[in-house]
């Protein structure tokens, strides 16, 4: 039975002597080594282990010794193995049960190749911190560089200064060029920014068409002359392609919003200084676009404090496993009232008991650019979630919201398809939500994201609907699997005709065009009755059950 166990056994197997060769020989290798290393077992069988772990690294060499010594009952890490064609593969090493057999010191060898993960593990690690479509880094490469130059800048008689610039309608932009129009004027900015801080400075995207620059050595007024410069030069570029694949006129502008911080005083956070950059650049689309405003940190009476205290709080969550956490929510079935799945309800610890609501923090988020990281921890966590079986281990499907700037960027539907695989999860099980309330992002931006993670095998939703900017437009123009009609008519609904007339053309457009209709906020048996009369599919509400805390592990 033990040799039928040892040739059967999925993963690599061997039994290594350490009295031979000091890294060990190849006494015995089952058929499952065979196929990882590429070798026969007659070839194996007398390798000294070297010649499969050639470049065993300090680490390993010292668990090795540890082990034969007996000062450890095991030992386990990744090594690279080097195939008999040459090539080198990552693999998992346990080396354990060292015993005396016959005067040779021997132990058992379990391997497992784990390249293919650890690749697509790296891959999820790129996509948090780079952005695929430019090659820049993001938001928290600059906070960590801003953090060195705030330190430096601060009881100086030299004041920085941190700029935002934003591209100015690029809803617009893509309306007249298509998606790949639009993403090709978005490279031609980050090039020109790129090229305006150069070996000097630092150009991060911090969202889906702003960027952040920073000269680390250059004063205030310098770096308001060289983002003034940027925005002529964006001004008389050729950044529009046309149809047949060259370019024409200009029409592309951008507004700046700078921060200027280090005349002396009290610290400033790289949180409030972004926080100012960022209510300047407002104060620039506001005043026409295609303009600089400038704003030093102190002066900020608009609240800025507040939101910066927020920002970092998310900032710092976004980076850690216990500050984030969920509550659950079911929805149900309405005519059978079968539970199908759970919403999760992002909640923040704001620290002395305080949990901060989403209302709060997300705007700030979106305003800052941590929205994507947000996003990107969300999904991690939801797709771990799905993995354990769901709430309860049900195995119902995870509903998770997601900002309308990162559905439109590339890198989520990436991630996604990535951790599925990396799960092993059915797509079917997740569904993101985008709320229809994001007015300043035009929805048409998001429709080929929506598109590939349907092909993917995930569910779309859109929340909220009927408070916002598209209206019915959304029905016809997006992909939505689900439409999940606002709660403001839900609460209504038993007691007003104007919101059941409203709930009953929602839900017989949404069948009209093949979608599934949701209604939230159901809190009566009573409304719960009417809705399922109008044919509505799901609910979830107070009368369903209430948000209940869950723990938010993952990766």
């Amino acid at each position: 039975m033990l040799e039928w166990v040892f040739a059967s056994a999925p993963s690599g197997i061997a039994l290594i002597e350490y009295d031979h060769h000091v890294g060990g020989t190849v006494v015995m290798a089952n058929p499952a080594l065979e196929k990882l290393t590429g070798y026969g077992a007659k070839e194996l069988i007398g390798m000294p282990a070297f010649k499969l772990i050639p470049d065993a690294d300090e680490e390993t060499i010292v668990g090795r010794n540890e082990l034969i010594a007996g000062k450890r009952s095991y030992w386990a890490g990744e090594v690279s193995v080097r195939r008999q064609d040459g090539q080198m593969r990552t693999m998992n090493l346990t080396i354990s049960s060292l015993t005396r057999l016959e005067g040779s010191l021997v132990g058992i060898a379990h391997v497992s190749d784990v390249t293919d993960s650890q690749a697509q593990s790296d891959r999820i690690d790129f996509l948090a911190d780079h952005d695929p479509l430019t090659g820049l880094p993001e938001a928290q490469h600059m906070e960590r560089l801003l953090s060195e130059v705030v330190l430096a800048a601060d009881g100086s008689d030299s004041p920085r200064a941190l700029v935002f610039i934003d591209i100015d309608g690029l809803a617009f932009l893509n309306d007249r060029l298509g998606y790949d129009g639009g993403d090709q004027v978005i490279l031609g900015v980050a090039a020109l920014a790129r090229a305006a801080t150069g070996d000097t400075g630092t150009t991060v995207r911090i969202g889906a068409n702003r960027f952040a620059l920073l000269w680390p050595d250059m004063d205030a007024g310098e770096t308001l002359n060289a983002a003034s410069t940027l925005l002529h030069e964006v001004r008389r570029s050729v950044l529009v392609p046309t149809a047949e694949g060259s370019r024409t006129g200009g029409g592309v502008t951008v507004s700046a919003g700078v921060a200027v911080f280090g005349f002396g005083g009290e610290p400033v956070s790289p949180t409030r200084a972004m926080a100012t950059a960022d209510l300047a650049l407002r104060k620039a689309k506001l005043g026409g676009r295609d303009c600089l405003v400038t704003m030093e940190v102190e002066d900020d009476p608009e609240g800025g404090s507040a939101s910066a205290d927020i920002r970092e709080r998310v900032r710092l969550a976004v980076d850690a496993d216990d500050l984030f956490s969920f509550e659950a929510q079911s929805i149900v079935d309405a005519p059978t009232g079968e539970t199908i799945g759970h919403e999760l309800l992002l909640r923040l610890d704001g620290g002395d008991g305080q949990t901060i609501m989403p209302a709060a923090f997300i705007p700030v988020a979106e305003a800052t650019g941590l929205i994507r990281r947000l996003d990107r921890w969300v999904v991690r966590r939801a797709a771990a979630i799905a993995a354990s079986g769901g709430i309860g281990g049900q195995g119902t499907k995870v509903w998770i919201n997601i900002s309308a700037q990162s559905l439109a960027d590339e890198r989520l539907a990436e991630l996604v398809e990535d951790l599925l695989e990396l799960y092993e999860i059915p797509a079917d099980r997740l569904v993101l939500e985008v709320t229809e309330r994001e007015g300043s992002l035009d929805f048409r931006d998001v429709g080929r994201m929506i598109t590939r993670l349907r092909e993917i095998g995930c569910s779309c939703a859109i929340d909220d609907f009927g408070s916002g900017y598209g209206g019915f437009d959304h029905l016809k123009e997006m992909a939505f699997d689900i439409i999940k009609i606002d709660g403001d008519f839900i609460e209504g609904l038993a007691h007003s005709p104007v919101d059941r007339a409203i709930t009953s053309g929602i839900i017989a457009a949404a069948k009209a065009a093949g979608r599934s209709v949701v209604a939230e906020y159901v809190v009566d048996q009573q409304t719960l009755e009417i809705l399922i009369e109008m044919g509505v599919d799901c609910v979830q509400g107070q009368l369903i059950g209430m948000p209940q805390p869950i723990y938010a592990s993952g990766p």
